[in-house]
């Protein structure tokens, strides 16, 4: 069964000035340039099926997308009659740590240090999601061509597990649409889970990393578009980084895997109808932040930071929780999007945040039908580590030394975090009001409707 398919892309490289995201504690501020053949990019994918159900797929080469800017795009785009709900339209983020930020978090002043980084950021804000809303606009309004779909997923091997946990998936999952007109390839949809950190640190040059790179060989080698959403690299690094032979390698090695696939040509047909659905789940925090007491137990900490501390990007993240516990605004919980598109034949998982590579591992073990497990989907606002991490502490998990409070040097305070996310009880994993608990509940959920 054939449905018709859109593609349109933009590139929405920043000039001078645009500060950088990616690593913190120090200010990068574009210089205007970008790497060739590596600029950044928006791509979106219309896919209307046999009965009009259209989903609404949109890439872009940008760190990461908080919620509040995700809900701005979303509401416009249902308010304009481009995406019939939020269920069916996918905001997939590269990760890129060369790109602009983007909205309120990761703080721009509490990761760079200057205030004149927050309105610079809100102006490339305003500008993005103009970009997206247009990008869409266009895609929605572009001839649309019959095509037939499938699926398959090949391997490369390109990641190492940073937290040394026992696996680093190297699935390479691959949507292939084919001109029904003459059968030759029209687009193709690819993944991988792996950091976009190749590209060196010491730079103020927009690079779409590893990613970019894949793509583009991609398009060169096969002729067509190739749209790359990042999956659940939360605790994944390349396995070269720091220099521009790093990038090659990674993105040819992953351009390698697609086009072998492609042109081997042993696709799943994946023929509608499709269906969509989503939602949202409260991710608690390690203190009760409704308890008056722990918040006056936490506010005294960060006083103690704030007064003390020797790094100012510390002492930065405990006077914004100062200013937020003097207004009673503290966050309750981490809101979290977890979403299903069932396109027959193929079901893809979109999970906000940066997911660590854990969910994708118990995901696939527990569903055995072509699943495309995406991450950095719709919004990103913290790490979203598992049980494993959070019980032992560090970057992804959000603390050090005490799991009440946002640890220095970790996730949790780019993030804006309070605390770490809630670890269950160690005896009883897995627990159903703790974070590892809410996510797989939430996807078998889904998966399982």
């Amino acid at each position: 069964m054939s449905c018709t398919m859109r593609i349109e892309s933009v590139d929405h490289t920043p000039g001078a000035d645009v500060p950088m995201g990616g690593y913190g504690w120090s200010e990068r501020r574009s210089d205007g340039s970008a790497v060739a053949g590596r600029r950044l990019r928006a791509q979106c994918a219309v896919l209307t099926d046999a009965s009009g159900h259209t989903v609404v797929l949109v890439r872009a080469d940008v760190i990461s997308v908080p919620r509040a800017v995700y809900l701005d795009v979303v509401t416009r785009l249902v308010a304009a009659g481009l995406v019939a709900s939020a269920a069916d339209f996918v905001l997939a983020q590269s990760h890129t740590h060369n790109g602009p930020m983007v909205g309120r978090v990761p703080d721009p002043y509490v990761l760079l240090g200057n205030e004149d980084d927050v309105a610079l950021t809100d102006g490339f804000t305003a500008s993005f999601v103009e970009t997206l809303v247009r990008l869409v606009t266009r895609a929605r309004a572009a001839a649309p061509v019959e095509v037939t779909l499938g699926y398959a997923e090949g391997q490369a091997y390109l990641a190492v597990n940073r937290e040394n946990l026992g696996w680093a998936p190297p699935d390479v999952p691959v949507l292939l649409a084919r001109r029904v007109s003459d059968g030759a390839p029209h687009a193709v949809l690819f993944g991988h889970a792996c950091h976009p950190v190749c590209h060196p640190f010491a730079t103020t040059t927009f690079d779409a990393d590893h990613c970019g790179r894949a793509s583009a060989e991609v398009e060169r080698r096969l002729g067509v578009p190739a749209l790359f959403f990042q999956g659940a690299a939360g605790d994944l690094n390349p396995a070269s980084m720091g220099s521009e032979a790093a990038v090659r390698l990674t993105g040819d090695r992953l351009a390698d895997s697609v086009v072998a696939m492609v042109r081997n040509n042993a696709f799943l047909p994946v023929d509608g109808p499709f269906r969509t659905a989503a939602e949202t789940i409260d991710l608690p925090f390690s203190v009760d932040l409704a308890d008056s007491a722990a918040v006056e137990r936490l506010r005294r900490k960060y006083q103690q930071r704030a007064d003390a501390s020797p790094e100012a990007g510390v002492r930065r993240h405990a006077e914004r929780m100062l200013d937020l516990i003097s207004r009673d605004a503290l966050p309750r919980a981490l809101p979290m999007t977890v979403q299903r598109l069932d396109l027959g034949g193929l079901t893809v998982l979109a999970l906000a945040h940066e997911v660590t590579s854990g969910y994708h591992v118990g995901t696939k073990n527990a569903h055995a039908e072509p699943l495309w497990v995406m991450a950095y989907a719709n919004h990103v606002d913290a790490y979203v580590a598992a049980d494993d991490l959070l019980w032992r502490g560090g970057y992804a998990a959000g603390w050090q030394d005490d799991p009440e409070i946002a640890g220095a040097g970790t996730a949790a305070i780019s993030y804006l975090l309070p605390a770490p996310l809630r670890a269950s009880p160690r005896d009883q994993p897995g627990a159903p009001d703790c974070a590892e608990g809410l996510v797989t509940g939430a996807i078998r959920r889904l998966l399982d409707t």
